[in-house]
């Protein structure tokens, strides 16, 4: 038999509190409709309005995995 990944169709939601208590943040991102918040998260202003974009302030190691379509409207 082969093991294979779970990939839930529904987002896991967590509070910033509890991503801000962990020893590391880990961002896993797929599909091109992510791209746009991709960018704003990762590359925008960091705002409220934005609540991915505060975890750049955490003081814990931030991970981000995206696939080629999720971070297409990245510049270096």
């Amino acid at each position: 038999s082969t093991l294979r990944p779970v990939i839930s169709q529904w987002p896991v939601v967590v509070s910033l509190p509890a991503l801000r208590s962990a020893a590391r943040i880990v961002f896993i991102v797929s599909g091109a409709d992510k791209a746009e918040a991709v960018t704003l998260a990762f590359q925008g202003a960091i705002t409220e309005d934005v609540p991915a974009s505060l975890l750049r302030l955490a003081t814990v190691p931030v991970e981000v995995f995206l696939d080629e379509p999720a971070g297409r409207r990245l510049h270096a």
